[in-house]
């Protein structure tokens, strides 16, 4: 299983390039962020391993993604038909990759069920385009005693089953998130993505850390001033 680091929202507030840099040095294989200009940044400190956007990003930034060689999440019509188009005009030496994003249940983003199959081949049969992922995204995987992943992982190999039916050739598969990792569900597809995990910090109180995991960074202050306060002040 490959392992996905998302460095979104500047990695967490540690710092992306660097936790980036960071992960890849420790064997992670793809970089997850949420929109263009954060994969952007992690180009602009020259890091060209795959970057993944797993958020959705306007039509308009179809044609930045392409130039910055990002790796973009479809769900819809709309967006393909946009980075079909930016594809097309990039004069890039290989295809775009596109990671289409099915929605299981968490109903944030990702296309639904009855709509995947033709999403996907329409993906895979443009010269432009590069199938690189399938996924979708656990809703309450950090809840305890919840059945829901389950079902979302049940509903999500349906889909990969009528795909595999429909002839679409089958890429990379991931599911697992900080919560999936840590509590073994969906880990058995070919990408892992570890997210608050990653920085030492448990998804939820009841789903904890393993033995010697610790938190990446630490705030620390000191005392500069007492003043006694009192009653209107």
């Amino acid at each position: 299983t490959r392992l996905m680091a998302v460095v979104k929202a500047d990695g967490y507030g540690h710092g992306a390039p660097w936790i980036a840099r960071a992960a890849l040095d420790a064997g992670a294989e793809l970089l997850g962020v949420a929109t263009v200009d954060e994969g952007q940044g992690l180009r602009a400190h020259a890091i060209d391993a795959p970057i993944v956007l797993l958020g959705s990003i306007d039509a308009s930034e179809a044609a930045a993604a392409c130039g910055a060689g990002l790796e973009v999440t479809v769900a819809g019509e709309s967006l393909l038909e946009s980075l079909q188009r930016a594809a097309r005009a990039s004069f890039a030496s290989s295809p775009v990759s596109v990671h289409l994003k099915v929605d299981t249940g968490l109903r944030r983003y990702g296309a639904v069920s009855d709509e995947a199959a033709a999403l996907a081949t329409r993906i895979a049969g443009d010269p432009f385009l590069r199938l690189a992922g399938i996924y979708t995204h656990f809703a309450s995987a950090d809840e305890p005693d919840e059945p829901f992943t389950t079902d979302q992982l049940r509903e999500f190999d349906e889909v990969v089953d009528s795909l595999h039916v429909a002839g679409v050739r089958l890429p990379p598969l991931h599911a697992a998130n900080s919560a999936g990792i840590l509590t073994g569900r969906g880990t058995d597809y070919a990408i892992a993505r570890a997210g608050i995990a990653l920085y030492g910090i448990p998804p939820s109180s009841t789903v904890p850390l393993l033995p010697g995991m610790r938190a990446g960074l630490s705030i620390e202050s000191r005392i500069t001033r007492l003043i006694g306060l009192a009653p209107g002040d």
